[in-house]
């Protein structure tokens, strides 16, 4: 999946190779072609893939410190009042497991 790209990169890109100075029925013809791209890529659903879910996890991180909450897929350290995701690998918390280790 490394090759996605954003739709509106990919219209703009065919946005550029309109040629502004056409004349003449081949030129109405090729920005014609051209728009018939843009609009069939303004038409493609999202490629985005649905984001992966996790837990988040109480792990105790020194007797000082007390409890921090963690990502239970990447172990990132994470503040769940400021995020519902994990900010280092993206996943979307759906709750908390608690850990004493």
């Amino acid at each position: 999946m490394d090759d996605l790209i954003f739709r509106q990169v990919a219209i703009d890109a065919l946005e550029a190779r309109k040629d502004k100075s056409a004349e003449g029925a081949i030129g109405c013809f090729y920005n014609t072609i051209i728009q018939n791209d843009i609009k069939a890529l303004k038409g493609l659903p999202s490629a985005e893939s649905e984001r992966k879910k996790g837990y988040m996890k109480i792990k105790v991180i020194s007797a000082l410190d007390g409890e921090g909450l963690f990502c239970e897929n990447c172990n990132a350290y994470c503040l769940s009042p400021l995020y519902n995701f994990c900010p280092k690998c993206g996943v979307e918390f759906i709750g908390v497991r608690g850990e004493q280790e």
